[in-house]
This record gives C-alpha cells, sequence and structure tokens, in this order.
C-alpha cells in the first residue's frame, strides 16, 4: 500500500534533495562497518518525502 519502488538502490540517492547526510558519510555507510561493529542503523526522513 505504501507504493514503495520494487528496486531501491543507494546509487540512485539524490544528494540535492536532502543536505543531511554527505557524499562521504554515505560511502561510510556503504563500507558496512556498522555491521561488524554491531551498531544498528536507521535512514530516515520527514513525512511526506517518499515516493508519490
Amino acid at each position: 500500500m505504501a507504493l514503495l519502488p520494487r528496486i531501491h538502490d543507494l546509487n540512485e540517492y539524490d544528494f540535492k534533495f536532502s543536505s543531511s547526510i554527505g557524499i562521504r558519510q554515505m560511502k561510510q555507510l556503504r563500507e558496512l562497518l556498522w555491521v561488524d561493529q554491531l551498531y544498528n542503523l536507521v535512514l530516515m526522513g520527514p513525512s511526506g518525502t517518499g515516493n508519490e
């Protein structure tokens, strides 16, 4: 019901849309070191920023 895209890839992340995370930070997250350190990760944005 949420109409989320079937394929959702971080390669398509629009850094111009949101300035809360930079390219460098995203690259670090994609290295997945946080998984080895047993950290949880939640990416979220304001209401209404999803796919219409």
